[in-house]
Order: structure tokens, then sequence, then C-alpha cells
């Protein structure tokens, strides 16, 4: 009986591993497309509504970074990521 539990746990435990490094790579990747989004935003024009809509881009991306940060450090105090 605590044998199967175990190999339960360790099987949940790697497919919340595999969703929360998922997680990690779509937020890298948004993070990547928010920033490229406002650099190409603030090359195209110097109309005042486009300086608004590479604030916002920015905005998004410090957002997304600090919702990254905080992702990271409960995982590894949780237990999700190994820790060294």
């Amino acid at each position: 009986m605590k044998v199967k539990k175990r190999i339960m746990r360790s099987g949940h435990l790697r497919e919340v591993c595999m969703l929360t490094k998922i997680l990690i790579l779509l937020t890298l990747a948004l993070i990547l497309l928010s920033l490229f989004s406002a650099l190409a935003l603030l090359y195209k024009n110097d109309d005042p509504s486009k300086r608004h809509r590479v604030v916002q881009a920015l905005t998004v991306r410090i957002s997304l970074s600090i919702g990254l940060f905080i992702t990271l450090l409960a995982s590894i105090y949780f237990g999700v990521i190994p820790g060294r």
C-alpha cells in the first residue's frame, strides 16, 4: 500500500514539475514577445498614441517578469523545482 502511494505521489510530482516547466517557458516566450513588440512600436512612429502602446507593452513585460519570479520562488519553496 505505501509503495503504491509513493509511486502515485512521484508520478503526480512529475506531472506538476512538467506543467511548471511549461508555464515558465510560456511566460518567457510572452516576455520576449512583449519586449520585441515594444521595440517594433518604438521604431515605427513618434505618434503619442504609439508611445502609450510602448509603455503598455513594457508594463506587460514587467508584470510577466515579476509573476515569473514569484512563480520560481514558490516552486523552489514548495519543492516542485529542486534547489541545490
